[in-house]
């Protein structure tokens, strides 16, 4: 059966979610900014840390209601974000990454703290 007939039949046609390009732009963004002692980039390295520590803090109610089917959705959608940034504050090198990752031990999801608990080992030894 084709996708088109799928749809016809009652199923909601799938888009991509504006909040995610609002809240994800940050964590594509450390990727390419590295410390330098060139100051732009230095510059645009804390501004993707600091873009990524406000992701961390994304909880459901940031997410356009309308975009979900239900609560549980939005609230895992919110989960998964704050998943995304604590991982990419964990690969990153920049200086302020751990402090900021390490006050993320109490987050709600549980998939955060595992990455947490992982940075802190390999800080650890």
């Amino acid at each position: 059966m084709s996708s088109a007939a799928r749809r016809s039949e009652g199923a909601p046609e799938l888009r991509p979610v504006d909040d995610y390009e609002k809240f994800a732009r940050p964590l594509l963004v450390v990727g390419a900014a590295k410390m330098s002692e060139d100051f732009p980039r230095r510059s645009a390295a804390f501004s993707a840390l600091a873009a990524i520590v406000r992701v961390t803090r994304t909880q459901a109610v940031d997410l356009l209601a309308r975009h979900y089917a239900t609560e549980a959705l939005r609230v895992r959608s919110a989960a998964g974000l704050r998943l995304n940034a604590a991982q990419a504050l964990s690969a990153s090198k920049h200086p302020g990454t751990s402090k900021a990752l390490l006050g993320l031990q109490d987050d709600p999801d549980d998939s955060v703290r595992l990455t947490v608990l992982h940075h802190a080992a390999k800080l650890g030894g």
